[in-house]
């Protein structure tokens, strides 16, 4: 199934990147995965100062971007 192979490598990108188990804020917009479900998923509890937004782009798919605040 296309949301399993795609949460597989969704759990994958955050141990590389240490957010597994971490704390995020957590937006999908247009995903494959709802907010929830991809919290779910990985274990990644709210808050923190990282924020993941899952979107689609046109011509690149499902993607996931790791930001941080800025001030």
């Amino acid at each position: 199934m296309l949301s399993e192979h795609l949460s597989a490598q969704l759990v994958l990108f955050l141990i590389l990147y240490g957010i597994t188990g971490a704390a995020a804020f957590i937006a999908t917009r247009n995903f494959i995965l709802t907010a929830d479900q991809l919290r779910k998923k990985t274990g990644v509890k709210d808050g923190g100062e990282v924020y993941l937004f899952g979107a689609k782009m046109k011509g690149q798919g499902d993607v996931l971007l790791k930001c941080r605040k800025w001030n």
